[in-house]
């Protein structure tokens, strides 16, 4: 991925950090991203997510139950179908093409970021994860 980066000329618009175990770095990158860009394609829950929507960061990415529930009441992202790049680059270039949506999925973002602190997160997995996997007896 950095070779295809450094080749297209973006990389200086294209940063590819790798792990980041200092939490304020990762907190503050987030509060300064325009999106946050994802393309998980298993059923999980990543956290991730939740932490960009706390930050205000729009999540964009391939549709999942998790991604919809965490932006269902506000819009604070776009979902594309899974796997297709396509649809997840057009997203891309039309938030890039249009300010204005982009600020408002800012606005939401932030709207659906709102509910989640410590105690919330830690009770919303808990749940999918009771809803979701087979009881082992």
């Amino acid at each position: 991925m950095r070779q295809a980066i450094e080749q297209a000329g973006l990389s200086d618009k294209i940063s590819t950090p790798g792990f980041l175990s200092d939490r304020v770095a990762v907190l503050q990158a987030l509060r300064e991203a325009d999106v946050f860009l994802f393309c998980h394609k298993t059923p999980e829950s990543p956290r991730c997510l939740i932490e960009a929507l706390v930050s205000a960061t729009p999540i964009v990415g391939y549709k999942g139950a998790f991604a919809q529930d965490l932006i269902s009441q506000h819009g604070g992202g776009l979902l594309s179908p899974l796997g297709d790049t396509e649809a997840l680059a057009a997203n891309v270039i039309t938030l890039a093409r249009h300010p204005s949506r982009l600020a408002e999925l800012i606005r939401n973002a932030a709207k659906d970021g709102d509910p989640f602190d410590d105690v919330t997160v830690f009770r919303h997995r808990s749940e999918l994860i009771r809803e979701h996997l087979p009881l082992v007896s």
